[in-house]
């Protein structure tokens, strides 16, 4: 009876190495990660999915902001008119808090977004570079891996919204929505044989700006081209989010990795 416990447990604790040379238990994180799932549904699921165990938010399927364009989002679009389907809110996570789904449910135009609540702050993209190969973390980096179908695909955007009566992007109206530059959209395709882990910390934990900086004001600067980068909850703006588009029943996995200085 021993000799068959020991070979029980010993799968139990065996480890494998992502692509970026990070260990991970058998679940796929390792001590203080998190993993998740956004799964695509064509049939909306009812609930709102709450509950302080669940790793899962569903979506809708064939879903984009724009249909045809994976990388279509809110940008611009004035707060007080954002459009919850297919959106994951982001919010910090309380002191003494971790990563928790406050609400799995963002899938059909009837229903609030889905919340997902992350122990993460601002100084975590540091140094928070325009350019992303010079952008590094100090707390905790995403990977992401499709599963599923081939073909099927994902589009996400981050994104927060101005401040109250804020013109953060310079183009003369406030309390808009404003998300990532195009070049920092994340769109990704499930292709044949084994799913492919890609370190996605760029595209989901900051948002890359288009700021109209230029002195005159006659000059109008912004040209899509990002000139700011910042962390999701910097105070810049508020309201942080995901927009999620889909390509077919695109199944994502995320994992979230704690930073170990």
């Amino acid at each position: 009876m021993k000799r068959q416990l020991t070979k029980l447990v010993i799968p139990a604790i065996i480890i494998s190495l992502s692509a970026t040379g990070t260990a991970f238990a058998a679940n796929g994180v390792g001590p203080g990660g998190f993993s998740l799932e956004v799964i695509a549904f064509e049939n909306c699921p009812d609930g709102d999915f709450t509950g302080s165990n669940r790793r899962m938010i569903a979506v809708e399927a064939n879903y984009q902001v724009d249909d045809g364009d994976m990388k279509s989002n809110q940008h611009h679009t004035l707060v007080k008119d954002l459009i919850r389907n297919n959106t994951i809110s982001l919010l910090p996570a309380p002191e003494g808090e971790s990563f928790r789904v406050l609400d799995g449910n963002a899938c059909g135009s009837g229903k609030q977004d889905a919340v997902l609540q992350l122990p993460i702050t601002p100084d975590n993209c540091d140094p928070c570079d325009v350019d992303a190969s010079l952008t590094d973390f100090t707390e905790y980096r995403v990977e992401l891996a499709l599963v599923g179908a081939p073909n099927s695909a994902i589009g996400v955007s981050t994104c927060g919204g101005e401040p109250t009566e804020t013109d953060v992007d310079g183009d003369g109206i406030t309390d808009q929505i404003l998300c990532t530059t195009e070049e920092n959209i994340l769109v990704t395709y499930r292709k044949n044989g084994k799913p492919v882990w890609d370190d996605v910390s760029t595209e989901l934990l900051t948002v890359c700006l288009d700021i109209d900086d230029t002195p005159d004001d006659e000059i109008n600067d912004l040209d899509g081209v990002c000139d700011l980068r910042v962390g999701i909850f910097d105070a810049l703006l508020s309201g942080y989010f995901w927009q999620w588009n889909t390509e077919g029943k695109a199944h994502a996995k995320l994992r979230f990795t704690p930073i170990t200085q």
